[in-house]
This record gives C-alpha cells, sequence and structure tokens, in this order.
C-alpha cells in the first residue's frame, strides 16, 4: 500500500495555525498547504479545532505519487 512510504510529523492545531505557515515550516514552500489540508480531509482551516492532531506528511515525492500527482 503507498500509505507505508509516508512518514509523518505530528503537529496539534493551535487556532492561531495556518495551512500556509505550516507548509512553509514543514516544506519551505507555503503554496504546497494544500497538501496537508487534503491529507488531514480540511478543506479550510475553519474545519479544524484547536488542539486537533494534524498529520504533515513527508517525503514530498512519496506525497505526491500517494495523492496522484507528478
Amino acid at each position: 500500500e503507498q500509505n507505508r512510504l509516508l512518514s509523518f510529523v505530528s503537529h496539534h492545531w493551535s487556532l492561531s495555525d495556518k495551512f500556509h505557515n505550516l507548509a512553509a515550516r514543514y516544506y519551505k514552500d507555503p503554496k504546497l498547504w494544500w497538501i496537508i489540508a487534503q491529507y488531514n480531509q480540511a478543506p479550510t482551516e475553519q474545519h479544524l479545532t484547536e488542539g486537533q492532531l494534524v498529520k504533515i506528511p513527508y517525503p514530498l515525492a512519496s506525497v505526491y505519487s500517494y495523492i496522484g500527482q507528478r
């Protein structure tokens, strides 16, 4: 299964968090915010609650393969 190729950083969501800031921190590219949103099935920050566990998948090559991007 493709999911086994992924590793994760666990992040507890804070009310001040933004997807683009997490993408900048973990992927060095804020434009990749959608990966975190899509993987956590949260289209916007408002879909998450404070303290909720958010998984930041990596490495990016495996993430792209997992979500069907090339």
